[in-house]
């Protein structure tokens, strides 16, 4: 079962810690400590940009910067239940990042969290076929 979940952090220091729970450490072929995610894929957004404002010299520039951390996570097997209080769920057409060929698991998600949005019903059909 593969869950995509977007998840917003306090801070960079606040998903360190969690992302410690998704990672494991190996040894490269220089024995070097290495880091790698197990069982999910992981983007870091960062801080996002909520609003943008035209600039003197007509460029888009960032006029509202979230002060939380932006994480996307593929989730291979079942989601940890101690990530969830960080979950949000931007509408699926607002989103500024989304994982190839997941896009129905991340609206499924949305859809689970907010059943009555106007992108998750589906309207009635009432055509009488004679």
């Amino acid at each position: 079962m593969t869950t995509y979940r977007k998840y917003e952090f306090t801070d960079l220091t606040e998903w360190s810690k969690f992302q410690s729970k998704i990672q494991v450490k190996t040894t490269d072929i220089e024995g070097n400590e290495v880091y790698n995610y197990k069982d999910v894929a992981a983007v870091e957004l960062g801080h996002i940009c909520k609003a943008y404002e035209v600039n003197e010299e007509g460029f888009n520039v960032c006029s509202d910067l979230a002060t939380t951390w932006a994480v996307d996570i593929l989730w291979f097997r079942t989601p940890l239940p101690s990530f969830k209080p960080f979950e949000v769920f931007p509408k699926p057409t607002t989103q500024l990042h989304i994982f190839g060929g997941y896009e129905a698991a991340y609206f499924k998600s949305y859809c689970e969290a907010y059943p009555d949005s106007e992108l998750c019903v589906i309207p009635e059909f009432n055509e009488v076929i004679s």
